[in-house]
């Protein structure tokens, strides 16, 4: 339950704390981290590259822009939303909410959110290159 309440208190973090870069990328520079070393240095975005403004726009309520910033990182808000729920009503219905995590996660389940992770990335190349 805390790993899915800190899921939701992330996303209230980057809608309070930040707007989203119009660039598609660099919204974690608010939050004060720094530039992300792979984009500086080779040019090239890393697998991660929009995740955070991906998720300030999700935050923001502007999911179309979060979906078209970084796929991946729409789909982690917006998983961090349903897990968050399913914890919760899996705690009222007095269900460990991690066991029935653990259960429900199959490892199927990782390779596709890989595979989503890696089509994002070369879709965030495409767009940045564009």
């Amino acid at each position: 339950m805390a790993c899915a309440l800190a899921g939701l208190i992330l996303l209230a973090v980057l809608g309070l704390f930040t707007t989203p870069d119009p660039r598609g990328h660099s919204t974690h520079e608010q939050l004060g981290l720094p530039p992300c070393m792979m984009m500086k240095y080779l040019g090239v975005p890393c697998p991660g590259c929009g995740v955070t403004t991906a998720m300030s726009c999700f935050a923001h309520g502007d999911w179309v822009a979060a979906v078209q910033v970084q796929p991946f990182g729409a789909l982690l808000a917006l998983l961090f939303v349903l897990v968050a729920v399913l914890a919760l009503v899996d705690t009222v219905r007095g269900i460990d909410a991690w066991a029935a995590f653990r259960r429900r996660a199959r490892p199927w389940t990782y390779w596709c959110l890989g595979a989503v992770m890696l089509a994002a990335w070369v879709w965030k190349i495409v767009a940045l290159r564009g």
